[in-house]
């Protein structure tokens, strides 16, 4: 169903994609937009291990899209950096593909809105309380179930490990 990875000798372990996920903050999804086209737009997430976690507006393209085909990409850039001289670049990234659903018992919602925010904020537990007190309507929370997952990164990269 998902294809193989071309250049094997550059995909990352499932450690370094995990390492690479924790690190960053923020990718690009991928979703089958309107009239057929790809809509891809960058977000801010949480990986739990298994899921991401994405958060926005109720109502849009987006939310639209994912409602007509939950089925998404994910990718997560590491890296990149332009080596001129090379003429090449250096890179490292992650790409996973899922399917998407809206996150709808409230405790659930909370809770994990909880972890994503202190994710991205660890400092400012107590500010995140009473945003998440004001009440969980005004957005929406989104998992995505990870069918299949890769990373892969320049050779160059790959064999300074």
């Amino acid at each position: 169903m998902f294809r193989a990875m071309r250049l094997a000798n550059e995909a990352l372990t499932p450690e370094q994609i995990n390492t690479v996920l924790q690190r960053r903050t923020a990718g690009v999804l991928a979703v089958h937009g309107d009239a057929g086209y790809p809509y891809a737009v960058p977000l801010s997430y949480y990986f739990d291990g298994t899921h991401f976690y994405f958060h926005g507006a109720p109502v849009g393209h987006k939310m639209a899209a994912i409602q007509r085909d939950n089925r998404v990409s994910f990718c997560v850039v590491d890296r990149d950096v332009v080596a001129p001289a090379a003429l090449t670049n250096e890179f490292r990234s992650v790409i996973a593909f899922g399917r998407v659903t809206i996150v709808t018992d409230p405790k659930r919602k909370r809770e994990l809105m909880r972890q994503f925010a202190l994710h991205l904020a660890p400092d400012y537990a107590q500010k995140i309380h009473q945003h998440l007190d004001q009440g969980l309507d005004h957005f929406s929370l989104l998992e995505m179930t990870v069918a299949h997952m890769t990373g892969k990164e320049a050779a160059d990269l790959a064999q300074s490990h």
